[in-house]
């Protein structure tokens, strides 16, 4: 019988006093999961809060047959974090089981965790190719964190995890209390579908998990020892693809870490650029993508795409998507380790924590290690790909160009209006509605001049636009010059008839501004 017996697998089902029974008091530090990665200067605390997304529905008000159903109807998210804590030598650590199970302060959540449970286990089964006795023994392998464990004194760096698609907090808990210890809070939450547990690898399930993201982002706001002036996004597979969408539609976050290589793969790229929130221009934060080049046809297009942001990336050649989960490394405390693979998981770790004590800590010296290769910090992994490219300048948003007009004046904003459209003639840095608004408040404010230049760079945006170049006639003539006035107006009557823009009324109302302005009399 397992050594481990007392986990029920019939009902697949720990409870926390299962999970504590025998741990040893005093055990080191790192745990045998995290094989040679060092820890850092804290102790590792964990914890977990129920909260319900009102926002959003999972369970149905009433039954097939209309009967209504009890209980509650928002969507259940249980946030966990793992956080630099003050942990004792002789604190009882975590076992595995309970991150398989983690047991809530909330009983509401229960029945809904249990059947998360259900599911991690059907992944560790295929993980560990149907051993049972495997999967149980590694329900009772001892992890580094304390359960509600005091905080370190201090406001540490906010890291958000987005698991795969289908994924648990478990798919990458090593890393998430690697990083814990060495001065990081990590906060993450389990993947699920709509209104059930399992979804497909598709939009909309990328847009549920972006969504929880924003849901755990917004209850860690509660926590003191949080700083959300520095901000990292992780994810693993899918999730990688997730983090990257949510940094789109969150201009704070700094720093974007990718593990596996579903980011790579032919249809991600399809996926994300169909999403309302892609917006390649958006991806300025640097980021940093680690994935097993074993897999065959990655496309790399997407990546290549992200020319705004600073990317490091590391392929390693022989390893496969699973090799930088916690799984694959948790399956070597229970089996002969596949050293190569363990070598290449502890790099990747050690890697991303670099990658976010450069960018959210500012650390000159994981800087310097973050732009060399494995092989030049001395890091013996196997062969590796490896690649820094640095990331164009940021164009502004809309709202910061019209900042620049509105605070630096004219001149200021149409020399970065001209520097990126050299640099991008297909740019659009503003739509055409803002543009002209804002001249439109130089003409009333008796500034000809400054208008004729505002509407200079709507009409150039948007040349395919009858009235942008009718607004700019009108501010020529305020300006006196009749000359360019009536070149503007010519431009009118050329684009009016395939301007997709204008409604019948706006088109009869250009063409009349324009003949009647070019059919005038000589005088």
């Amino acid at each position: 019988m397992s050594r481990h017996s007392i986990i029920r697998i019939g009902a697949l089902t720990f409870t926390l006093a299962s999970c504590a029974v025998g741990l040893a008091l005093g055990e080191p530090a790192a745990p045998a999961a995290w094989g040679d990665l060092e820890p850092g200067p804290y102790a590792v605390g964990f914890r977990a809060v129920e909260k319900y997304d009102y926002s959003r529905s999972f369970e149905a008000k009433k039954d097939y047959f209309g009967t209504p159903l009890p209980g509650e109807r928002g969507r259940p998210v249980q946030v966990c974090m793992w956080y630099p804590a003050t942990a004792a030598v002789d604190d009882p650590r975590m076992v595995y089981g309970e991150y398989a199970f983690v047991y809530p302060g909330d009983s509401r959540f229960y029945a809904f965790l249990s059947s998360l449970q259900d599911r991690e286990v059907n992944v560790l089964h295929y993980v560990f190719s149907n051993d049972q006795g495997a999967v149980i023994d590694l329900q009772s392998e001892s992890m580094a964190a304390v359960r509600d464990a005091p905080a370190a004194p201090g406001r540490f760096p906010l890291i958000l995890y987005a698991p795969y698609v289908n994924g648990s907090i478990t798919e990458n808990v090593i890393l998430c209390e690697y990083l814990a210890s060495h001065g990081f809070v990590v906060a993450s939450t389990h993947a699920y579908g709509r209104s059930a547990l399992r979804s497909h690898e598709d939009a909309a399930s990328l847009d549920i998990v972006v969504t929880d993201l924003g849901f755990v982002l917004a209850t860690m706001h509660a926590f003191e020892f949080v700083d959300h002036d520095r901000l990292g996004v992780a994810g693993g597979s899918a999730g990688a693809l997730a983090a990257l969408l949510f940094q789109m539609e969150n201009l704070y976050v700094d720093a974007v870490a990718g593990l596996s290589a579903a980011f790579l793969r032919p249809e991600a790229r399809e996926t994300a650029e169909g999403m309302p929130g892609f917006d390649a221009r958006r991806a300025s934060a640097p980021m940093i993508q680690i994935y097993g080049g074993a897999e065959e046809g990655l496309d790399p297009s997407l990546l290549d795409s992200l020319e705004y942001s600073e990317r490091y990336v590391l392929a390693f050649t022989e390893m496969a998507a699973l090799s930088f989960t916690s799984y694959r490394a948790c399956l070597a405390t229970v089996f002969a380790p596949d050293e190569a693979e363990r070598k290449a998981y502890e790099a990747a770790c050690i890697y991303v924590r670099s990658f976010f004590d450069a960018h959210l800590k500012g650390d000159e010296n994981s800087m310097a290690f973050l732009k060399a290769s494995p092989e030049r910090n001395s890091l013996a992994v196997g062969p590796v790909e490896f690649s820094h490219l640095p990331g164009r300048e940021v164009p502004p948003t809309q709202e910061q160009f019209i900042e620049v007009l509105r605070e630096r004046g004219v001149d200021a904003a149409v020399g970065i209006f001209e520097k990126f459209r050299r640099e991008d003639p297909d740019l659009v840095l503003f739509e055409e509605y803002v543009c002209n608004y804002a001249g439109y408040g130089y003409l009333q404010r008796g500034q000809p001049e400054a208008a004729v230049a505002v509407f200079r760079m709507n009409a150039e945006t948007y040349p395919g636009s009858a009235n942008t170049w009718d607004s700019l006639a009108e501010a020529y003539l305020a300006a006196g010059d009749e000359e360019h006035a009536a070149e503007c107006y010519r431009r009118v009557l050329e684009v009016l008839p395939d301007d997709p823009r204008a409604n019948e009324e706006l088109r009869a109302i250009l063409r009349s501004n324009a003949e009647q302005f070019l059919n005038r009399p000589e005088e």
